[in-house]
């Protein structure tokens, strides 16, 4: 209500005015007067605001709704001289306008600050959703390139065949060769045939072993892979070596 309003700022302003004056007359130290003062410059603000306030067609044509706004306005206007002269005779002639610039210097700078804030608010938003954009951008792109990879490989790989992959040496293909018998013995009391192998690849002599049922005969010859033969025949070769008499010729 407009009305409410005004009253509570004269009754503010006539509150702070009477203690501006008491203090004063008591010698009260300036901080505390400068309150006063605050309340003055507040009761003041509410007052004007009551006034600028948008009322009805039946407020605005009501007598004693005008009446009582000029009257509350000339009385502000009167108390508020009063404080000012009465600060300026207590602590300078300059002080109450020191006060009104000190005070319009805050409120400005209090205005810069909200700005400052506002646009600093903004542009973290816009920031933000740069930041979202762009992770949005990487994302869907990392996406697509898989998905165009993924049908790449469906659409044109295809099985290799074997001497494909040995080409390419995804697999190594065994190398062979011919194996032949120099040597066989009886072990384990005549119940295991040892047959003792050996060829020749390049200028290296390599071996191999097979045990077997005695029963069997050993083979003349077969095709070895030469990564499994060794350098070196085996110990139990040396004591069989005299088999070689026994009918037995490489």
């Amino acid at each position: 209500m407009v009305v409410a309003e005004v009253l509570t700022g004269i009754a503010l302003l006539k509150s702070a005015t009477s203690a501006i004056k008491d203090a004063i007359d008591t010698g009260k130290e300036a901080t505390g007067i400068m309150k006063l003062v605050h309340q003055c410059f507040a009761a003041e603000q509410q007052i004007q605001k009551g006034k600028s306030h948008s009322v009805g067609v039946k407020d605005q044509l009501g007598m004693e709704s005008i009446v009582q706004q000029q009257i509350d306005a000339k009385l502000a206007e009167e108390m508020m001289s009063e404080v000012r002269s009465l600060c300026n005779l207590r602590f300078g002639p300059t002080f109450w306008s020191d006060c009104i610039a000190a005070r319009n210097k805050a409120i400005e700078e209090e205005k810069a600050r909200q700005k400052r804030k506002a646009i600093q608010a903004k542009q973290n938003a816009k920031e933000m959703r740069q930041s979202l954009f762009t992770l949005f951008c990487i994302i869907m792109g990392a996406g697509l390139i898989f998905m165009v990879f993924a049908l790449y490989q469906q659409a044109f790989s295809k099985e290799l065949t074997r001497q494909q992959q040995i080409n390419q040496g995804l697999i190594t293909e065994p190398r062979f060769t011919t194996c032949r018998l120099y040597a066989q013995d009886l072990k384990e009391k005549g119940k295991t045939r040892w047959c003792f192998y050996r060829t020749q690849v390049g200028f290296d002599v390599l071996f191999s072993t097979i045990t077997q049922d005695a029963v069997s005969k050993c083979q003349r010859n077969f095709k070895c892979i030469i990564s499994k033969l060794t350098d070196a025949p085996p110990k139990e070769v040396n004591d069989t070596m005299k088999n070689l008499n026994k009918g037995f010729k490489l």
